[in-house]
């Protein structure tokens, strides 16, 4: 059955987020050195405000000094094994 709609496969919608991505990068690597910085920090301070109006702070603490360690433990088994 033909249907006058059209909806886009999943390889058309996926390409079309992957250009829009593409743009994004292009935008952000033409911006000057102080920009893209500035850019960076934006991000991470939204990220702050998007944790502390959750109301999980203590939770994302927790997570982010976990990951933290477990980084730092798997440099120290890399340099065990390999330095």
């Amino acid at each position: 059955m033909d249907l006058p709609v059209r909806f886009p496969t999943q390889t058309e919608v996926i390409d079309e987020e992957v250009a829009r991505i593409d743009e994004e990068v292009a935008r952000f690597r033409a911006l000057p050195p102080g920009a893209q910085v500035r850019a960076i920090v934006e991000v991470f301070n939204e990220f702050h405000q998007f944790i502390a109006a959750s109301g999980r702070e203590a939770e994302f603490e927790r997570f982010a000094e976990e990951e933290e360690a477990r980084g730092r433990a798997a440099i120290q088994d890399f340099l065990v094994r390999h330095g």
